[in-house]
């Protein structure tokens, strides 16, 4: 069977982007996430991983490239938020479920203070 390639609109991002670099705590775990801006100064791109080699930094490096793919694709940080799990958390609110969601709902937040 012959692999099938699907390319629509990806957004092509510049050579050379703005970008924030900041630290994730998730669990008992820091993830540092860089954040790459599209020439709108939107998030449209995520490098993340903790550099251990480990299964998390491989899932961290592989959940950044699957966000980056989504932003460019046209999915919203909101979007992807809505769409992702949560859990209570300490103080009843709703917290993200998983490493994913907290990058996620991170980008929100990033983007609303730089918009503000």
């Amino acid at each position: 069977m012959k692999d099938l390639e699907v390319q629509t609109g990806r957004e092509r991002l510049p050579p050379r982007r703005s970008s924030v670099t900041e630290t994730i705590l998730w669990g008992n775990h820091a993830i540092n996430v860089t954040f790459g801006f599209n020439a709108h100064g939107r998030i449209a791109e995520v490098f993340a991983g903790n550099g251990d080699g480990n299964d998390l930094a491989h899932l961290t490096n592989d959940a950044a490239i699957v966000l980056s793919i989504a932003l460019q694709q046209g999915v919203s940080l909101t979007q992807l938020n809505h769409s992702l799990g949560t859990v209570p958390a300490w103080d009843g609110a709703d917290a993200p479920a998983s490493l994913i969601g907290a990058i996620v709902a991170h980008a929100i937040t990033l983007e609303q203070e730089l918009w503000a």
